[in-house]
């Protein structure tokens, strides 16, 4: 009895204490559910150089690579319409790399009113992953455009490659999936600690 009581009670401390898990509100943010032959699911293109690729991912089986220039008429922009509440903040997170460390390469992402440039990667085998918190000023609508553009402007004409994006509300929302698994977890300890009491009242009985 005293040891699934404890059991109980550590149950509700965790379920105080459990940290709060944010959604990514980015479908397909890892490129996982691409079918390989270089289109995106979820996300849209236009322009020239965006692919889906397969030889350089920074997890699991596949990333996007950006081939274009700066001197190209028209070059490819990554982009998804994410769902947004106005004057919200969010922080945006992705892994990138720049095959030909190219101090003349460039890669922009933007989200609503955000912009960052980022360049001069000297990492050309690793990923480096990227975090921005962006605020609220920043999002004033109730759909916010994420969009990716690189240039490889670098005399190899290496690619850039993005990877494993994620976009989530500041303060982070629980996802269901993660209560829902510690909600289970404290009625099972509820219901062997009535078991173990009903068992207890009926050995009582047997005995009187």
């Amino acid at each position: 009895m005293a040891r699934i009581g404890l059991l109980a009670a550590c149950g509700v401390a965790l379920l105080c204490a459990a940290p709060a898990y944010a959604a990514n509100l980015v479908t397909n943010g890892d490129f996982e559910s691409d079918p390989g032959d270089g289109s995106f699911v979820s996300w849209t293109i236009t322009g020239d150089g965006v692919s889906d690729d397969m030889a350089f991912p920074n997890g699991g089986a596949h990333d996007a690579v950006f081939t274009a220039s700066s001197f190209d008429a028209s070059p490819g922009i990554l982009s998804q319409d994410i769902a947004t509440t106005p004057g919200a903040s969010y922080r945006l997170q992705f892994a990138l790399v720049d095959e030909a460390f190219g101090v003349t390469d460039a890669f922009n992402v933007t989200f609503g009113g955000f912009s960052a440039a980022i360049s001069g990667l000297d990492a050309p085998f690793f990923y480096t992953p990227f975090s921005f918190n962006i605020d609220g000023s920043q999002v004033s609508g109730p759909t916010t455009t994420l969009s990716f553009q690189g240039f490889s402007d670098s005399f190899s004409g290496q690619p850039w490659n993005l990877d494993d994006v994620s976009l989530t509300a500041a303060g982070g929302v629980p996802e269901p999936a993660a209560w829902a698994l510690m909600l289970t977890g404290f009625f099972g300890m509820g219901g062997m600690l009535r078991r173990s009491r009903a068992l207890a009242g009926g050995s009582l009985r047997a005995r009187r």
